[in-house]
């Protein structure tokens, strides 16, 4: 690996988190849009709209065409939604849990929630709001919660039922009198359903209407806003209109009816959805009605919305979506741009085609290609075609190599095309053609082999399809299977969890196993309180490493399903044990998992776990599948949030602590990396990967913590799993044998890509040169008087770490010592003006010691000194030892003692000076001096 091979490296990841970006570290939902609409309502202007639908709260600025999510983080979706009739700004969102009752005062942009609302509202379902604008009805259960303040207080008026499986389906308001109310309800307990009508404020209540759930259950009720006294009622067996305030009914339409709207500036116009997704239009008050279904696409289950302002205008929410009309429902558009709730139950991958399938069991089959954060339709009118309802119920999906089959309420097709066309008819797998598959799989390496599951027996095809047979060796009576898996590293191998519910609750049977590609089953574990309940994955490298759920426990085996180990899980902050579980399919110690509020990820097989995308998801995960080409992108299949797509990208950053330049010759150079995870979220693979120059020998690399090796110029260190937060070092050595210059580059990265790749690299440039660490010192005589001799030692040393080339010793000696000598046996010194002296030392060895004496007159009296300083053609590394000063006191001589009064005779040292003085004289005169008297 060179430079340009880590600059390359380092441009790959930038590109990557780029093409990712939609998704990095966070969930961002990525289609398809659509998903289950529960209410629809139009502002007085026309141009704002509010829904409550399975995804959360959506607000429209521009009459329904697209959907801005306000708020997603409730328990269960919210069912309800008014509007202020005085105040427009005033919205009233209904959730089934506590809290139960949100507010906006900012015309439906934030939501809080409403703190008077009683304690013992827990299951709330329905609100009206009165048209004085201060009265509330709110419907818990069967019971009825009244307000006369705009929910600043709250009173409990009489239940319509004290049965706490009651439930209020619809509650609507006359337009001019607060007080009259009308409601329809469910029982689950007793099967019963009907109207009732109170006009007291709930005081006391009417039934108007009774029948049985599955005959008669009133979807939706509608009111006439100029004759209150004009009631109309969707029900399952068609739309019933009442003249007198609901005392009397008749049928106007046959048919399951789901939603009934009415023109609120043309109340003679009626609009009635269907549960199979079609739409009616009366123009004359039900008399008739016209079909003008049209190509709506919303699906079963609509609610209707008439605009107050553009009466031509109207919106159909259903399970599969929005679709508007603007030609009073001649035509008809999807409009859910930012409407992503749709509920996504299963994932199969092509590989080979770079696709990901995506079952939307309401909605058909869509697919993300080559990693685009975009889920794209297959061709889902032609499945509607293949349907023998009017509306799409894809129960199960599987990809293979050019191959996509999906199972229809009626029967299983396929396309050789990635879903553009499909066979012209569908396949009955015999012996029960009537029970949809609910379970597709194979092996990857062996596409001819296929099982599929039914509510009852297990099927087998053996060519792709073509041909199936039921499977019966080895598998239980009358048992379904919950999941089948085939073992990628060896297709022969399969697994299945089985359970007989044929009477009374599940009995779970325990994990089963095939060897012979799920022609056959056996029994595995022999311990069924301890075994799971739910399959999950196998690994894709070790088709006996398996990995299941239990009740409340995560569960892992090693020995083909014989027995279990309780894996790491919080069930409690997780809200349960996960249901699904994905392996990376690149790297086998990777998982992923979720539970109802949680999804996690695990580097190490199972042993710990962190959460993705913060502490809890509000969107519960059906299906879970890490990208076969890119398995930093997880993709989560959720219930009410369609497809949510999440990137896992650490932060990796690289520093290095590297030797000063000058590097000296043939010396180690020592480089030591640290390589930081800034997180989110725990990074694996982590390789740093240092080059180092051509000219570089010896090299070596050790890590804590990872394994390193040399090739070439290159060294490579391995981390297996480096946590979020957490740093590893490692070092790099290497000698520089010649000079010029010497880069060492290095880079770090992952198995994932990195989100901030602009300090994922480091370079440290130096240059090779001679170096030596030459020092001199120097000692002599520190005092003397004027004449005196004066003498000093010089010693010049190289410590190295090189040769020092041409090295000399300068010599700086005052003016007032002069008469120098200088000598030395290592060394040819020269003198020069001014008293300097230059010694040459030659290329003075790494170690090498060499003395120089200097001898001296002190010449004048004061500090006389004595510089020296060494040099050389290398560079040297330490340049404070490179000079040394000696410093000699001198002193004048002392002058003579002055003469003594009187003849006295002289002392011994004057004697001697006189001596001293005249010895001329007296060599003269020695008749004289002997003779003179000794007194």
């Amino acid at each position: 690996m060179d430079v340009r091979v880590l600059a390359v490296m380092a441009t790959a990841l930038l590109g990557l988190s780029i093409s990712a970006s939609a998704a990095i570290n966070d969930w961002t939902a990525i289609g398809p849009s659509g998903g289950g609409v529960n209410k629809i309502v139009y502002s007085q202007d026309g141009h704002t709209a509010f829904m409550a639908a399975v995804g959360g709260y959506y607000r429209s600025q521009d009459s329904g065409v697209s959907w801005h999510l306000i708020k997603s983080d409730f328990l269960n979706a919210p069912v309800d939604v008014a509007i202020d009739p005085s105040d427009p700004t005033r919205i009233y969102v209904v959730a089934q849990n506590v809290p139960c009752l949100y507010v906006s005062t900012d015309g439906g942009a934030t939501l809080a929630a409403n703190a008077a609302l009683p304690s013992t509202v827990t299951q709330a379902h329905q609100i009206a709001v009165g048209k004085d604008a201060t009265t509330l009805y709110l419907s818990n259960d069967g019971r009825i919660f009244y307000s006369a303040d705009r929910g600043q207080t709250w009173l409990e008026r009489t239940a319509l039922s004290a049965d706490p499986t009651t439930s209020v389906l619809k509650l609507m308001i006359d337009p001019t009198d607060a007080k009259t109310l009308y409601a329809a309800i469910a029982t689950a307990s007793t099967g019963n359903e009907g109207i009732f009508a109170t006009h007291d404020g709930a005081v006391t209540w009417q039934q108007l209407t009774s029948g049985t759930e599955s005959a008669s259950l009133t979807m939706d009720l509608a009111i006439n806003p100029t004759n209150p006294a004009q009631i109309w009622s969707a029900q399952y067996d068609g739309i019933w209109a009442s003249a007198d305030r609901g005392v009397h009914w008749s049928n106007v339409f046959t048919g399951a009816m789901f939603g009934i709207a009415i023109d609120p500036n043309n109340p003679a116009i009626l609009y009635a959805g269907t549960a199979f997704g079609k739409v009616y239009r009366s123009a004359n008050a039900g008399v008739s009605w016209v079909d003008v279904s049209g190509n709506i696409s919303a699906g079963q289950n609509l609610h209707l919305a008439v605009n107050p302002a553009v009466s031509t205008q109207l919106l159909a929410g259903g399970i599969a979506g929005v679709s508007g009309s603007s030609t009073s429902g001649t035509t008809w558009a999807s409009q859910q741009a930012g409407f992503t709730a749709t509920s996504v139950t299963g994932f199969s991958a092509d590989s080979g085609a770079d696709r990901i399938y995506i079952d939307v069991r309401s909605n058909g089959v869509f697919y993300t290609a080559q990693g685009a954060p975009i889920a794209l339709p297959v061709n889902n009118a032609a499945l509607l075609a293949l349907s023998t309802i009017p509306t799409i119920d894809v129960t199960s999906i599987l990809a293979q190599p050019g191959r996509l089959f999906a199972s229809l309420n009626n029967g299983l097709t396929s396309s050789a095309d990635g879903g553009t066309t499909w066979a012209p008819e569908v396949q009955v797998l015999p012996p029960t053609g009537t029970q949809q598959v609910f379970l597709m799989t194979n092996a990857p390496g062996a596409p001819q082999s296929i099982l599929a599951a039914s509510s009852r027996p297990i099927f087998k095809s053996a060519d792709r399809g073509v041909t199936w047979s039921q499977v019966v060796a080895g598998v239980p009576v009358n048992s379904s299977a919950a999941n089948l898996l085939f073992a990628a590293s060896n297709p022969a191998i399969a697994y299945a969890a089985f359970y007989n519910g044929v009477a009374g609750p599940a009995a779970y049977l325990g994990v089963y196993k095939s060897t012979d590609s799920g022609s056959s089953w056996a029994p595995v574990n022999t311990n069924l309180a301890a075994s799971p309940i739910l399959l999950l994955a196998v690994d894709p490298t070790n088709a006996n490493t398996v990995y299941g759920a239990g009740a409340s426990s995560l569960l892992k085996s090693v020995d083909g399903g014989v027995t279990w180990s309780v894996l790491t899980w919080d069930s409690t902050g997780s809200s349960g044990t996960p249901n699904v579980l994905t392996v990376d399919p690149l790297h086998p110690n990777i998982l992923y998992a979720a539970a109802t509020q949680r999804v996690g990820r695990s580097v190490d097989g199972g042993t710990s776990w962190e959460t993705l995308g913060g502490a809890s998801t509000h969107f519960g995960v059906n299906a879970l599948i890490a990208d076969p080409k890119r398995p930093e992108n997880l993709l989560a299949g959720t219930a009410a949030a369609s497809v949510q797509q999440i990137t896992i990208a650490p932060d990796l950053a690289l520093a290095v602590s590297a030797p000063a330049s000058p590097l000296a010759i043939g010396a180690v150079a020592t480089y030591t990396y640290t390589a930081t995870n800034l997180g989110p979220f725990d990074a694996t693979g982590v390789k740093v990967a240092v080059q180092l120059p051509a000219t570089a020998q010896s090299i070596t690399a050790s890590a804590t913590g990872g394994t390193c090796a040399v090739s070439g110029m290159a060294a490579t260190c391995t981390f297996p799993i480096l946590r979020k937060a957490a740093n590893s070092t490692l070092t790099v050595t290497a000698v520089a044998p010649s000079a010029g210059p010497f880069q060492v580059t290095a880079a770090v990265l992952g198995d994932q890509p990195d989100s901030d790749p602009t300090d994922n690299a480091v370079s440290s440039p130096a240059t090779v040169t001679t170096i030596s660490d030459m020092s001199v010192t120097v000692a002599g005589s520190a005092t003397a008087h004027v004449g005196d001799a004066v003498s000093y030692t010089l010693v010049a040393t190289n410590v190295g770490p090189n040769v020092a080339p041409a090295a000399q010793l300068t010599i700086q000696l005052t003016a007032g010592l002069n008469s120098a000598t200088v000598s030395s046996a290592d060394a040819t010194c020269t003198g020069g003006a001014s008293g300097q002296v230059t010694c040459n030392l030659s290329d003075l060895a790494v170690a090498k010691a060499v003395s120089v004496t200097v001898n001296a007159t002190a010449a004048a009296a004061g500090t006389q000194t004595l510089t020296a300083s060494v040099a050389s053609s290398a560079t040297d590394s330490v340049s404070a030892n490179n000079s040394a000063t000696a410093t000699t006191n001198v002193s004048a001589v002392p002058p003579p003692a002055s003469g003594h009064g009187g003849g006295g005779a002289l002392s011994l040292y004057e004697a001697l000076l006189l001596l001293l003085l005249v010895g001329g004289r007296l060599r003269a005169f020695p008749s004289r001096l002997a003779a003179a008297p000794n007194t």
